[in-house]
């Protein structure tokens, strides 16, 4: 009689291995995991918007906190998930663990796209290494300015015209290229001033620092002339600024009243102290060194303008300190520590060597001296501002 409950057999092979047949991971869990880690940096994001749009802006124009702030809170989202997906992992069988490996899987997406959010907000937020004289207007970090057009309307000065200026042939048309974006810099700079008397009038401020915006927006219509005016004197081209509805797109949103005087505070310190404190400082030197009498006058007018901008700019911040209180003292604080120390200005290569002064092109040397005492000043400045308005924030 056979055995046939034998497995030893000689005529009967021995039955394969039935494995355990693996449940497939379920898609509702690798939803889940996938929702844990977006849903961090969506609420992150979600909720800091409404900050955002001042962070992009003259503050963290000096400062990237917006982005690492985002690339923190994107490892953390990212962090969450890949914990989960392990903990999911190493609580598998044996059996089902190979599946387990899908769930891991499954966070490589968020993880590289958390990776390039990141990188993408931190440079977007990078602080610059350059530094641009004078007013400028900005639509959140990009600098604004019209392009050029054919017309003579805005190169007519009416006293101390330029006819003709002196300069080597080779140099003639770089030197009126430079001169004509300068132009369009003073057009933008109209734009700008427009913009700070609006937000003035928006918060409160007394007249007097209302009409005096509105006549430093006068003063850079004359400075816009007289730039273009120069460029002709040079190469004889006529030009003038085109259109320029992007300067519609500066105007800051609606925000509250303390919102508002931060972000003047912030812009008058920039722009005002720092940029046109540069712009007074760099514009005095060169007029003596000028080839042309005529050139080194209208460079001593524009250089008088300009420190009288600079001017302006610490009424607004004094206006905005006793308006603003504590939250306008704490931005000005950060704004001060944020300040880099070095920067270099944004003049061509070509006249690094200070060999275009002669026709009122600064040099790198003149701009990073002119930028280390503009900033110097500041500091002491605001810093005396800080530590005289403190006892009544702190009292407040």
């Amino acid at each position: 009689m056979i055995d046939t409950a034998n497995d030893r057999h000689p005529y009967r092979t021995a039955p394969e291995a039935v494995l355990p047949k693996l449940p497939p991971v379920s898609r509702a869990a690798l939803a889940a995991i996938l929702l844990v880690g977006f849903g961090v940096q969506a609420l992150f994001v979600v909720s800091c918007w409404p900050s955002l749009p001042s962070d992009l802006g003259i503050d963290a124009y000096f400062s990237g906190r917006a982005g690492i702030a985002i690339g923190c809170v994107t490892a953390i989202g990212c962090g969450i998930t890949l914990a989960f997906a392990t903990w999911q992992y190493w609580t598998m069988s044996p059996e089902t663990r190979p599946r387990g490996l899908e769930v891991l899987g499954a966070t490589l997406p968020l993880g590289v796209v958390g990776v390039i959010v990141s990188y993408i907000a931190y440079m977007w937020t990078l602080p610059p290494t350059t530094f641009v004289m004078g007013r400028r207007l900005r639509s959140g970090k990009r600098l604004l300015s019209p392009a050029g057009a054919v017309g003579a309307r805005w190169a007519e000065t009416g006293e101390r015209d330029i006819a003709r200026l002196d300069a080597p042939d080779a140099l003639r048309e770089e030197l009126a290229d430079e001169w004509r974006r300068a132009a369009r810099n003073e057009h933008a700079a109209i734009a700008a001033f427009g913009q700070v008397a609006l937000e003035l009038i928006a918060v409160g401020a007394p007249p007097e620092l209302v009409a005096d915006a509105h006549a430093a927006a006068l003063d850079e219509v004359r400075h816009t002339r007289t730039c273009f005016s120069i460029a002709r004197a040079l190469d004889g081209r006529d030009e003038e600024p085109a259109a320029f509805p992007e300067a519609r797109h500066a105007v800051a949103r609606t925000t509250s009243r303390t919102d508002a005087l931060v972000r003047l505070a912030r812009e008058a310190v920039i722009d005002g102290a720092l940029n046109e404190g540069v712009a007074g400082r760099v514009l005095a030197r060169l007029a003596p060194r000028c080839a042309s009498p005529e050139l080194g006058a209208h460079l001593r007018a524009m250089a008088a303008d300009e420190s009288r901008h600079a001017a302006h700019s610490w009424r607004v911040i004094e206006f905005c300190l006793r308006e603003g209180g504590a939250p306008v003292h704490r931005a000005l604080a950060e704004t001060l520590r944020a300040l880099p120390p070095v920067m270099t200005g944004d003049a061509p290569a070509a006249a690094s060597d200070g060999a275009w002064e002669a026709w009122g092109v600064q040099g790198q040397r003149l701009e990073t001296e002119a930028w280390a005492a503009a900033r110097a000043a500041a500091v002491r400045k605001l810093s005396s501002l800080l530590c005289d308005a403190r006892p009544s924030r702190a009292a407040a």
